[in-house]
Order: structure tokens, then C-alpha cells, then sequence
């Protein structure tokens, strides 16, 4: 599957169908880092933080110049970010 055949199923709104055609890019282009950084906005996008923040590091190792999968990886930790205050401060409400 080369990446437009990739980037076309993306479209789709069958979770598993996706997360499948990534993983087989994945296996024919372990390398590649659109298909790395794809993975982690996947697991982004289903909030599934541990394993986007991987993929992202995954990319930069594959190819430090990568500037989006610096800006995904900022992201995914801007996020946990506010995820820990909201809880902090729901916690704090309670004890109040």
C-alpha cells in the first residue's frame, strides 16, 4: 500500500478499518515517518495518550527534522496538561 492508498482510507469511519490499514503500512514501511506520525494521530484522536506520544517519538527517532511530529508530541502533552489541572481542580472543589 503505498501512502495515498493510506491517506485515502483515513476517511473512513470504521475505527478498526483504520487503525488495520495503518498497521499494515506500518509492516511494508517500518521506516516511514508519514506512516508513524498517521499512527500517532490515531491514537491522539481516541485519546489513547501513552501510545501517541510513542508514535511521535517513534517518528523523530526515525527522522529528527520531522517539525509536525514535534508539534503533534507538544500537543499530546498540552492536553495531558490541562486533562491533570481539570482533574486537580475538580478534586480540589470536593475537599471544599
Amino acid at each position: 500500500m503505498n501512502d495515498f492508498g493510506l491517506l485515502k482510507s483515513i476517511g473512513t469511519k470504521n475505527k478498526e478499518e483504520v487503525l488495520s490499514n495503518i498497521n499494515n503500512a506500518l509492516k511494508l514501511s517500518p521506516q516511514s515517518c508519514l506512516i508513524t506520525l498517521m499512527l500517532g494521530r490515531y491514537y491522539e484522536d481516541y485519546k489513547d495518550y501513552d501510545n501517541a506520544i510513542k508514535n511521535y517519538e517513534l517518528t523523530i527517532k526515525i527522522d529528527s527534522t520531522q517539525m509536525f511530529a514535534y508539534m503533534e508530541l507538544a500537543s499530546v502533552y498540552h492536553e495531558l496538561a490541562y486533562i491533570n489541572h481539570d482533574i486537580n481542580s475538580q478534586q480540589k472543589q470536593k475537599i471544599y
